[in-house]
């Protein structure tokens, strides 16, 4: 078994420098000679192409990233839209009380206490 493998293995290496070789005195590539054989070994049965048109834009950018942007676009971005939205505007009502005299806001507080302790004394 091992002797089968290495005689096909020099044979090959041996077919490989005589084909390269004579390469090299001509311009031309040996292998052109082959036509579409050469074409689709070379192209390495167009799998790389298959791959790159089909799985990768097709599968892949179109459905996969497209799905996720999507999803990125119309629910992370509205829920972030949103939760501003509503910050922004607790700030507007939350700005009305705010007037900068303390004897308001002390009085606030004053009956804030007040509240507390006539909702513990009722429960």
């Amino acid at each position: 078994m091992a002797t089968i493998s290495t005689v096909a293995a020099l044979s090959g290496i041996g077919l490989s420098v005589r084909v390269y070789l004579r390469r090299r005195i001509h311009s031309k590539d040996p292998l052109e000679k082959a036509g579409q054989v050469h074409d689709l070994i070379s192209k390495k049965y167009y799998m790389d192409t298959l791959y790159e048109d089909v799985i990768v834009r097709q599968g892949f950018f179109k459905i996969l990233a497209g799905v996720v942007d999507w999803f990125d676009r119309n629910l992370v971005d509205g829920l972030v839209d949103l939760i501003g939205w509503v910050f922004r505007n607790i700030g507007k009502v939350i700005s009305k009380f705010q007037s900068g005299q303390v004897q308001a806001y002390a009085t606030g507080v004053a009956f804030g206490v007040l509240a507390i302790i006539l909702a513990l004394l009722l429960a």
